[in-house]
């Protein structure tokens, strides 16, 4: 007990002394008005965060849409109740596996893309 009591008074003295040392950084300035660009190529960070935000949202859906991961989670669905139990393995154990094997299958092509694309 002393130990942590020695410990919480060094700590406060420490923020005492260095107080004055630390500072807080400046806000950045935010502005919703439309400005000229002097290159033409700028995005403004506001922009990038509303399509990033964007590609976040619909990366779900493109893994639905576009890969073999509904036909896995359906099969392992089945392949559960094929083996007689409601709960084991656990959904979430169902869906990581369906994420593997749909990385698995997905490489191959993935691979394939990224040497042939431009």
């Amino acid at each position: 007990m002393k130990g942590i009591l020695r410990l919480a008074v060094y700590l406060v003295l420490a923020m005492i002394i260095l107080g004055g040392i630390a500072q807080a950084q400046a806000i950045p300035k935010v502005s919703v008005e439309v400005e000229e660009s002097s290159d033409p190529g700028d995005l403004s960070a506001t922009l990038q965060i509303v399509l990033l935000l964007t590609v976040l949202t619909l990366a779900p859906s493109i893994i639905l849409m576009m890969t073999s991961f509904v036909r896995i989670v359906v099969v392992l669905g089945f392949l559960r109740q094929a083996i007689g139990t409601q709960q084991l393995p656990p959904n979430q154990l169902l869906i990581a596996l369906a994420l593997i094997l749909t990385f698995f299958i997905i490489s191959p092509m993935a691979n394939q893309a990224y040497e042939n694309g431009l």
